[in-house]
Protein backbone atom coordinates (compact mmCIF):
# COMPACT_ATOMS: atom_id res chain seq x y z
CA UNK A 1 0.00 0.00 0.00
CA UNK A 2 1.30 3.46 -0.88
CA UNK A 3 1.42 5.89 2.01
CA UNK A 4 0.93 9.63 1.80
CA UNK A 5 4.59 10.18 2.75
CA UNK A 6 5.80 8.19 -0.28
CA UNK A 7 3.47 10.13 -2.61
CA UNK A 8 4.63 13.56 -1.47
CA UNK A 9 8.13 14.96 -1.87
CA UNK A 10 9.30 18.48 -1.05
CA UNK A 11 12.72 19.83 -1.98
CA UNK A 12 14.48 23.17 -2.04
CA UNK A 13 16.14 23.38 -5.47
CA UNK A 14 19.26 25.45 -6.06
CA UNK A 15 20.81 25.79 -9.53
CA UNK A 16 23.83 27.79 -10.64
CA UNK A 17 26.22 28.05 -13.56
CA UNK A 18 29.99 27.69 -13.53
CA UNK A 19 32.61 27.77 -16.22
CA UNK A 20 34.37 24.45 -16.75
CA UNK A 21 37.05 24.11 -19.45
CA UNK A 22 35.66 27.15 -21.28
CA UNK A 23 32.03 25.95 -21.18
CA UNK A 24 29.20 27.14 -18.96
CA UNK A 25 27.53 24.25 -17.18
CA UNK A 26 24.61 24.07 -14.77
CA UNK A 27 25.00 22.47 -11.35
CA UNK A 28 22.21 21.76 -8.91
CA UNK A 29 21.45 20.74 -5.38
CA UNK A 30 18.30 19.52 -3.70
CA UNK A 31 17.58 19.79 -0.01
CA UNK A 32 14.88 17.52 1.39
CA UNK A 33 12.53 19.78 3.32
CA UNK A 34 11.67 16.98 5.75
CA UNK A 35 15.16 15.70 6.61
CA UNK A 36 17.40 18.64 5.54
CA UNK A 37 19.55 16.11 3.64
CA UNK A 38 21.28 17.77 0.66
CA UNK A 39 22.35 16.12 -2.57
CA UNK A 40 24.43 17.63 -5.34
CA UNK A 41 24.20 17.07 -9.08
CA UNK A 42 26.92 17.73 -11.68
CA UNK A 43 24.34 18.45 -14.41
CA UNK A 44 20.66 19.05 -14.97
CA UNK A 45 20.45 15.63 -16.59
CA UNK A 46 21.70 14.05 -13.35
CA UNK A 47 19.12 16.06 -11.39
CA UNK A 48 16.32 14.90 -13.70
CA UNK A 49 17.45 11.27 -13.45
CA UNK A 50 17.34 11.53 -9.66
CA UNK A 51 13.83 13.02 -9.78
CA UNK A 52 12.70 10.28 -12.16
CA UNK A 53 14.04 7.73 -9.67
CA UNK A 54 12.29 9.44 -6.77
CA UNK A 55 8.98 9.26 -8.60
CA UNK A 56 9.40 5.73 -9.94
CA UNK A 57 10.68 4.14 -6.71
CA UNK A 58 14.01 3.01 -8.18
CA UNK A 59 17.38 3.98 -6.74
CA UNK A 60 19.55 6.45 -8.65
CA UNK A 61 23.15 7.29 -7.76
CA UNK A 62 24.06 10.95 -7.31
CA UNK A 63 27.10 12.89 -6.26
CA UNK A 64 27.68 14.17 -2.75
CA UNK A 65 27.20 17.92 -2.52
CA UNK A 66 30.81 18.28 -1.33
CA UNK A 67 32.02 16.80 -4.64
CA UNK A 68 30.29 19.43 -6.78
CA UNK A 69 32.49 22.39 -7.81
CA UNK A 70 31.47 25.72 -6.34
CA UNK A 71 31.22 28.84 -8.46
Amino acid sequence: MTTHASRYKAFLLRIWQIENEGKLIWLASLEDSHTSERQGFPSLDALFEFLKGETSEKDVQCARLEDIPKS
